[in-house]
């Protein structure tokens, strides 16, 4: 199994909070149990007072997109979008993380989805065509087709 480049740095504190934190060894695999060092780029710890995941601890989404937030100004490969409001009007927030190379082209992205932010609706828990043999087509979100469309050089 691929593990992490033995060239990156390595949180060694709060990997080891990681580790006594995670109960059972299937929870986590090579590519995800440590966090990496960064000088740039904080931890979880510096928002949430510890670990994400910490026993006893669930942050509010406020801590956790204040996180979010902190992760974009901090690295160019990190982008927080503003995705619309809950019924009860609260923000929700979509976090999209790439490489090095997709990240030069966020300009580009946001030009091809001009839908951003996108209009949170509410979901119908009932079917209201009378025709109950017709699927109703799924809810789906302006980020969410264009996450799933392929790539400009995987189209062909």
């Amino acid at each position: 199994m691929p593990g992490r480049d033995p060239k990156q740095p390595v949180d060694e504190a709060y990997t080891a909070k990681m580790k006594k934190y995670t109960t059972a060894p299937y929870f986590t695999s090579p590519l995800v149990d440590y966090l990496p060092a960064s000088k740039t780029v904080p931890t979880p710890e510096v928002v949430l007072g510890d670990v994400a995941g910490a026993p006893g601890i669930l942050p509010y989404a406020e801590e956790v997109y204040k996180y979010m937030r902190l992760l974009e100004k901090a690295s160019p490969r990190v982008k927080v979008i503003s995705i619309g409001t809950t019924e009860e009007g609260r923000e929700m927030i979509a976090v999209a993380v790439t490489s090095e190379e997709t990240s030069k082209s966020w300009k580009k992205i946001a030009r091809a989805s001009r839908s951003w932010p996108i209009r949170a609706r509410s979901i119908p828990t009932t079917p209201k065509r009378t025709n109950l043999s017709r699927r109703p087509r799924p809810f789906t979100t302006s980020l969410e087709r264009f996450i799933r469309r392929k790539p400009a050089r995987q189209r062909r």
